[in-house]
């Protein structure tokens, strides 16, 4: 099985594979053309929804260079702190084309090329901000999933210096999705990614995204988008051509274990343990303690992320079964089980799991995610049950 905690905290955030980059600097010609180039997912979480970057190619000077916005270091101070807290910084970079070529060929990932039909001051504007963006003081830029990210930048570098009037063309008969559905669409063969990521996004994930604009965060969302615009009466697009062919193998293969495996193995030993409890008249607080360790871990997790400055995290209603409150009331709950005494805690926590069940009518909540919210709200109700017709009893027959 793969490792569940690190798809969970890299899934949604990364979204890029960093290239290898040496020192290049641009150069001008009357000659240069400008490309959108849009690479196909490979097999790593922070692949799978694949990449977007510049070709500045100056054929006059011989100089054929990919302009990369997706490239991190995980040397950063503090990078997994800053990581899911949304505090992550990428920094733009220029490497040659030809490695970059050799680099996706031995990933086995494809690369689509958009040469773009510019005016030469278009063309000269773009390598002025380009020249601006490689500037030691302004290569770096804290990076955002859905709304600054590789596709983005390239998106802004290229179609905010169009000069004139463009007409873009897309299928207005289509929905608008919301960010969790498009996600989901690239990584639909990885079920841990997909698990990973509705266990973090939250409530506004949810929600149809206000303009077709909002869904350039893809890189294949960016690059059918400009593939029919019409520039001052001309194709934007001059040319399309498929520089590198992808590999099939580079799909995704299925886990072995999946979440639903996960938790129909979950209810049977929860569902065990709850028939011993009854048949004893007996809470096993072995049995609470881990319920509540695991709940509260993930609660705590949950929690923090409610101050991350990553979109669509900070309202999840999955904090309503794994409350982080839990994790710091074990040893008193603990205390009261063994004594078979009555603790608040029970009618709390099932009060809070019914608002989450509530609320996975408005959220996208995971079935290993319900089911075992199912079974903790059962787990409270036989300590309420445990609590009125056990230990109560108990105390007035003495």
């Amino acid at each position: 099985m793969k490792n569940v905690v690190l798809n969970i905290v890299v899934c949604i955030l990364l979204s890029v594979f960093p290239l290898a980059a040496k020192s290049y600097s641009l150069t001008y010609s009357d000659s240069i053309e400008i490309s959108l180039l849009t690479c196909s997912p490979g097999h790593e979480v922070w692949t799978q929804y694949g990449h977007t970057a510049i070709r500045y190619n100056d054929r006059a000077n011989q100089n054929d260079l990919v302009i990369n916005y997706g490239m991190f270091s995980f040397a950063q101070s503090y990078f997994v702190p800053r990581f899911v807290l949304g505090l992550t910084d990428y920094h733009v970079g220029v490497s040659a084309t030809e490695e970059m070529l050799y680099e996706y060929a031995y990933e086995g990932r494809g690369i689509i090329e958009q040469i773009l039909n510019l005016s030469k001051e278009e063309k000269y504007q773009i390598f002025l901000a380009l020249q601006n963006n490689l500037l030691p003081e302004n290569v770096v830029y804290r990076y955002n999933y859905f709304y600054d990210n590789c596709t983005t930048r390239a998106q802004h570098m290229l179609l905010d210096h169009l000069k004139g009037k463009t007409e873009y063309s897309f299928d207005s008969s289509k929905p608008l999705l919301s960010y969790r559905e498009m996600i989901h669409e690239w990584n639909k063969n990885d079920v841990w990614t997909q698990f990973g990521e509705d266990v973090l996004l939250g409530l506004t994930a949810d929600f149809s995204v206000e303009t077709k604009e909002k869904e350039l965060f893809l890189p294949d969302n960016l690059r059918k988008y400009i593939e029919n615009a019409i520039h001052n009466g001309k194709p934007l697009v001059k040319r399309t051509s498929l520089i590198l062919k992808p590999n099939k193998l580079t799909n995704v293969q299925s886990s072995l274990v999946s979440p639903i495996q996960i938790a129909f193995a979950f209810a049977v030993l929860a569902a065990f343990v709850l028939l011993i409890e009854y048949k004893i008249k007996k809470a096993l607080w072995g049995w609470d303690f881990f319920l509540m360790s695991f709940s509260g871990v993930i609660g705590l997790l949950l929690f923090i992320m409610i101050f991350s400055h990553h979109p669509c995290v900070s309202i999840n209603m999955i904090i309503f079964f794994f409350n982080p409150l839990a994790l710091f009331l074990i040893p008193s709950v603990v205390k009261s089980i063994r004594c078979k005494r009555k603790h608040w805690w029970w009618m709390a926590w099932e009060v809070s799991i019914v608002v989450g069940f509530i609320g996975a009518f408005f959220q996208q909540i995971p079935v290993l995610i319900l089911i075992v919210a199912l079974f903790l709200l059962f787990n409270c109700i036989f300590h309420q049950w445990l609590i009125r017709n056990v230990y109560i009893k108990t105390m007035e027959s003495k």
